[in-house]
């Protein structure tokens, strides 16, 4: 009897738990789930869902700095990594709009001594096939971040190292090529990279949130980045981001940021053949600073970034005019999986709540 009467009421658990979950609404399904993973220390951060121009969920979790417990909130600031390329992609292509330069130039035409500069194109660096192998992959790079570098010193770190394959020949990710990106806009615009950006894309697009990480400059509502150990947090090693310049260094806020998703919808500061081509796949799967696949069946953009404690994903899905964005202050934050996870409760598709292992 008492086993007849415990599977009927594991019977009725199991029949009520999908009518329990259609009356949540996507708000409190998105809020549930990243709750569950903040509760299990997986996540720290703040995340902005919309769809349909309409933002459904725009919230922080846990702590901005746990030593003075200080909440996540949409305002707070995270560096946001390799989403820099996104940034400095679309910089490239104001140029080529303005005449300045063509994605075909050799780099030799900016940098004259710089090594196989005269097969190595833009487009090249662009995607990712320069061959010009990655200088954060170097096992002495976290120890040489801790101190300030030159945009100089910086690519004479890799410039002398051999090609890991012929330009053009293979897909092999490289921060080193957007560094060489970063530098090229100087030499063509007489303007420092960061002001570039502040002066043509951050200030047209009314992203007053977001910038350059310059390090020294207090930065109102900035988080601290941290690293989930095996069972407690520690606070990650100490980076300056001029070692990561224009491959890495930004920072945002997920409103910030859901700005840029808007801007992108419309070439108000780039031309729409410019934009197509950032947003398109070109090699590998991989557009202009960002990559492009299907998820769920459908056309999604995306790109994530790792720095110094700090761990972000931008997921955008233009024909469903949806987008998640993900910032956390954590290092090692599974932000991917949490996207898509995310993005399965938006388009309605089965996920699993996170749980202790």
């Amino acid at each position: 009897m008492h086993r007849r009467i415990c599977l009927l009421v594991l019977l009725c658990l199991l029949v009520a738990a999908p009518i329990a979950s259609a009356h949540q609404t996507k708000t409190e399904q998105l809020d549930q789930y990243l709750q569950a993973c903040t509760d299990l220390k997986r996540f720290s951060g703040s995340v902005l869902v919309a769809k349909d121009g309409r933002i459904i969920l725009k919230k922080g979790y846990g702590l901005a700095n746990y030593e003075l417990n200080v909440p996540c909130t949409p305002q707070t600031k995270y560096r946001i990594g390799s989403l820099t390329k996104q940034f400095t992609a679309l910089a490239i292509m104001q140029l080529v709009d303005r005449g300045l330069l063509s994605v075909t130039d050799p780099v030799q035409k900016y940098l004259p001594d710089y090594p196989n500069g005269d097969k190595i194109t833009l487009f090249h660096l662009l995607t990712h096939t320069s061959g010009i192998p990655d200088y954060t992959s170097d096992p002495s790079f976290l120890i040489r971040a801790m101190a300030p570098v030159s945009v100089d010193e910086l690519i004479a770190s890799f410039r002398d190292r051999p090609l890991a394959f012929p330009p053009g020949a293979e897909f092999d990710y490289s921060n080193s090529g957007y560094v060489l990106l970063g530098k090229i806009i100087e030499i063509v615009t007489g303007e420092y990279y960061d002001i570039y950006l502040a002066k043509h894309i951050l200030t047209p697009l009314g992203l007053t949130e977001t910038g350059y990480d310059l390090g020294v400059p207090l930065l109102p509502n900035r988080a601290s980045g941290y690293l989930r150990g095996s069972d407690s947090l520690l606070n990650a090693l100490h980076m300056d981001m001029s070692h990561l310049y224009a491959a890495g260094a930004m920072y945002s806020t997920v409103e910030d940021l859901y700005r840029w998703d808007r801007a992108l919808y419309g070439p108000t500061i780039i031309s729409p053949d410019s934009l197509e081509q950032i947003l398109s796949p070109q090699v590998a799967g991989y557009g202009y600073g960002w990559y492009i696949f299907d998820v769920f069946d459908r056309y999604c953009t995306m790109h994530g970034g790792v720095a110094g404690g700090f761990s972000s994903l931008l997921m955008r899905f233009p024909a469903d005019d949806a987008v998640i964005i993900i910032l956390s202050n954590l290092g090692n934050a599974p932000v991917e999986r949490i996207a898509r996870d995310l993005a399965a409760i938006i388009f309605d598709q089965p996920y699993v709540m996170p749980q202790r292992k």
